[in-house]
């Protein structure tokens, strides 16, 4: 669905975010689950653990020049106090 997304809008940040998971969850379930280290993965794997990687870093890197920022327990926090802060001022 991502590759649709960006197919239609290349500049969907939400679809580069979803894609770049979905790397970084193989990522996960083939080689870091399995192999302490990169090294551990055999040489006949190494090149799918590099590209995976790779586009994962990339799709990310994309999102953030776009202006995308990861969400943090301090930045989270600063949002809700600004919606309280305007639903005070609006009398809510």
């Amino acid at each position: 669905m991502a590759d649709f997304a960006l197919e239609a809008n290349p500049k969907d940040v939400v679809a580069m975010l979803h894609k770049g998971s979905g790397y970084y969850m193989l990522l996960q379930e083939r080689y870091v689950s399995r192999y302490p280290t990169p090294a551990d993965i055999p040489i006949d794997q190494r090149q799918d653990h590099i590209m995976l990687s790779q586009e994962n870093l990339r799709l990310f890197a994309q999102a953030e020049a776009l202006g995308w920022t990861e969400s943090t327990q301090l930045k989270d926090e600063n949002y809700l106090q600004t919606i309280e802060r305007e639903k005070a001022r609006r009398g809510k």
